[in-house]
């Protein structure tokens, strides 16, 4: 897992998997590229919401070309990130609890 942070040029921040969908190298080594991160071995591009937007010596990007993405917020200066393995919408007040 890796967030993309970037205060002075992101408003959102993104959660991705850890590895590339493609051939599992490390998106922790990639580079930022715009609003995604490029993969560094075969510079697939990942944006926050999964999906691969962008290979560079393709004509047509699969459609399984998806990782998972994970909500992400920052409240007073600490960011969270909800891991739920069904991607259910994050309850930070526990409202589900009430």
């Amino acid at each position: 897992f890796f967030v993309l942070f970037d205060k002075e040029k992101y408003t959102v921040l993104r959660g991705l998997d850890l590895y590339c969908k493609h051939m599992g190298a490390s998106l922790a080594c990639g580079e930022v590229d715009e609003n995604s991160i490029r993969c560094p071995f075969h510079a697939w591009r990942w944006a926050g919401d999964g999906q691969c937007d962008q290979i560079p010596y393709a004509k047509k990007i699969p459609t399984k070309a998806v990782t998972r993405s994970w909500e992400v917020s920052e409240d007073d200066g600490m960011v969270y990130v909800w891991f739920d393995k069904d991607q259910k919408p994050a309850d930070p007040d526990g409202k589900k609890f009430n």
